[in-house]
């Protein structure tokens, strides 16, 4: 079976979520195959593909348009910011004709309308999507959902969940203050709180 054809959106040449998480798999199996990158310019988008080793066939964007026009595309990432998952997604949505998916980080956009606009345009299009609430498939905690719907502990009538972040306090990190704009649409309720409800919501049949 052909690999899966990505267009990668965010993977900068730098330390970032998308070489973290995504690369690392992407970059072994056979199943996927990068084919593009689309950053805030061609040049940073060259500059990754040098600094991860990606085939030099693997092309390079600068705009969703250019992403959009490319008919090798099957699959899609976007791993960028949330504020910025909206300006992009869209014209990606209402212009590709080869784009059959698109996995996108949570949250899924900056605010409802956007969110909305952005579901309604893929369902539109026939385009399947998916955000990254990724912890549901944690081995620990499908051993956990295991035992609670065996009952083997009774019924779970209450939880008590503690949740600690490195940032959204009284002080942050330089690069990550565009979050205490609310306007982003980032903040501990979007992110950490929506992860969290996304695992433990998993763990009850009912």
């Amino acid at each position: 079976m052909a690999p899966i054809r990505i267009g990668f959106i965010g993977l900068s040449a730098s330390s970032s979520w998308a070489a973290t998480a995504h690369l690392p798999y992407l970059s072994q199996t056979s199943k996927y195959q990068i084919t593009a990158l689309l950053n805030s310019s061609v040049a940073s988008a060259e500059a990754a593909i040098k600094a991860h080793n990606l085939p030099h066939t693997t092309k390079a964007y600068g705009t969703p348009a250019d992403l959009a026009a490319d008919p090798d595309i099957d699959l899609v990432v976007c791993s960028v910011r949330v504020d910025r998952h909206f300006p992009i997604l869209r014209p990606l949505l209402q212009a590709s004709k080869s784009i059959k998916a698109i996995y996108c980080e949570w949250p899924l956009a900056a605010n409802l309308a956007e969110a909305e606009e952005l579901a309604a345009l893929a369902k539109s299009r026939g385009i399947r999507t998916l955000v990254g609430l990724q912890g549901r498939q944690s081995p620990i905690l499908s051993k956990i959902k295991g035992l609670l719907d065996s009952g083997r502990i009774g019924d779970v009538l209450s939880v008590s969940v503690v949740v600690a972040a490195h940032n959204f306090g009284a002080e942050d990190l330089a690069e990550l203050a565009y979050l205490q704009d609310e306007k982003t649409g980032g903040n501990m309720v979007t992110i950490h709180f929506s992860h969290c409800k996304g695992k433990t919501s998993l763990q009850n049949k009912n």
